[in-house]
């Protein structure tokens, strides 16, 4: 067993506990790059996260929508009257809901045109009243061979980075099987 001086001792214990400038830079930047890290993983996570939860909420207020537009009259069922006053009838303005057809599946065209007409002269009122106001949207109605019999609404561009939920449903319209497309959508921020 070697025995140690008492001057070997001291500077011994000494330098024994200190760390050097060096360590220290080091161990304090591998804490940065690692709190970065984690920062940056929180960040993507949270907004991956909150994308997924909007995109889901748009995909149910499509199917919502859609269901009023198909299975419902709206609210009044005759709000698409045009011979009516305002005594004997509230005017589509002041309907709360704009439904299309005449019963379940059963589709009208003058609802069609006067909720086309209404969305062209006011889109934040059916927007809002349709319970979408948060979403663009678009409304096409197309025969089952394709061709376009109603359509309105906001179409993006297909350079634009978006979000969207289309439902497609079934119903009548003249005695005849028609396509009714719901499209919401919403342009997303991009991420690098």
């Amino acid at each position: 067993m070697k025995k140690y001086n008492s001057d070997e001792y001291k500077n011994r214990k000494v330098l024994a506990g200190q760390l050097s400038s060096a360590e220290l830079i080091v161990s304090i930047s591998f804490f940065v790059v690692a709190l970065m890290v984690f920062f940056i993983m929180w960040n993507w996570l949270t907004t991956t996260y909150y994308e997924e939860a909007a995109d889901k909420e748009m995909q149910f207020a499509a199917a919502a929508f859609s269901d009023v537009l198909i299975y419902s009259a709206g609210v009044p069922e005759g709000w698409d009257c045009t011979l009516c006053t305002p005594e004997s009838m509230p005017f589509p303005r002041n309907a709360p809901s704009f439904g299309l057809a005449q019963s379940p599946n059963v589709l009208q065209r003058n609802k069609i045109s006067q909720l086309r007409t209404l969305y062209y002269s006011n889109t934040q009122l059916v927007t809002e009243r349709m319970g979408v106001g948060k979403y663009s949207f678009s409304v096409q109605v197309q025969s089952t061979n394709g061709s376009q019999l109603y359509q309105f609404g906001e179409f993006f561009a297909q350079n634009e980075t978006v979000s969207s939920a289309t439902v497609q449903r079934l119903a009548i319209m003249d005695g005849e099987l028609v396509i009714v497309k719901v499209s919401l959508w919403r342009t997303r921020e991009r991420r690098l």
